[in-house]
């Protein structure tokens, strides 16, 4: 047996960004947008962009300016950022009401989080 330090998710962004590409030559989009700051995905978003001629897009999961450089010299026909106030804006509100009934937000959670968090971690 052995201790786990970090658990990191391998591969579904290389699935994702072949989806992607396989989508792109099968003319099943005008435009792919992928969320990545990962430089590995470069060659898909260059494939997309040269070889197919499809409309690119890239959302980077933080401020522009700590955005990959290899991914903006791909040629994204447009850029945009998950910023905290972005994700701040787009949380469902602490009760919402369907025809089942009231569902709430978690109390652990925040009004303004983006997420669960530990009870003291503010």
């Amino acid at each position: 047996m052995t201790k786990v330090r970090k658990i990191e998710e391998k591969g579904s962004d290389v699935n994702l960004a072949v989806r992607m590409v396989a989508d792109a030559f099968e003319g099943r989009a005008d435009s792919y947008v992928m969320l990545s700051n990962d430089s590995d995905q470069v060659g898909p978003l260059r494939i997309m962009k040269e070889e197919v001629g499809v409309s690119t897009g890239i959302v980077l999961p933080m401020e522009s300016a700590r955005g990959s450089k290899a991914l903006m010299a791909t040629g994204p026909d447009f850029v945009g950022h998950v910023t905290r106030g972005v994700l701040e804006a787009s949380q469902f509100p602490d009760v919402m009401e369907d025809k089942h009934g009231k569902i709430h937000r978690p109390p652990t959670w925040s009004e303004r989080s983006e997420g669960p968090r530990d009870a003291g971690a503010f």
